[in-house]
């Protein structure tokens, strides 16, 4: 099996030498473009988070917005939490 891929690959060297080409291509074009690979990782939020969060549930959450998305989540249950101990207390 092994041996018949390494002949698969001596006969097809020039497909090899394509393929890396453009692996090399296009990691030189995400560079001189300033893109990270950050980018292109996405996170799976939760659907109530989206919602509490006002993200579309459609839209994919990358490791670069990540931050925003927590942020904006503290900040909703926080808000929340100080609303709920207020109605609480008048209440009481």
């Amino acid at each position: 099996m092994v041996e018949a891929i390494k002949n698969y690959l001596k006969d097809s060297a020039n497909l090899v030498f394509v393929v890396l080409l453009i692996i090399v291509a296009f990691l030189a074009m995400m560079t001189l473009q300033g893109c990270n690979l950050a980018s292109f990782i996405t996170v799976s939020v939760p659907p109530a988070v989206k919602t509490a969060v006002d993200i579309p549930q459609d839209e994919k959450v990358s490791l670069d917005s990540v931050d925003m998305v927590w942020e904006d989540w503290i900040a909703y249950v926080n808000n929340n939490t100080r609303k709920f101990d207020s109605a609480l207390h008048h209440t009481v």
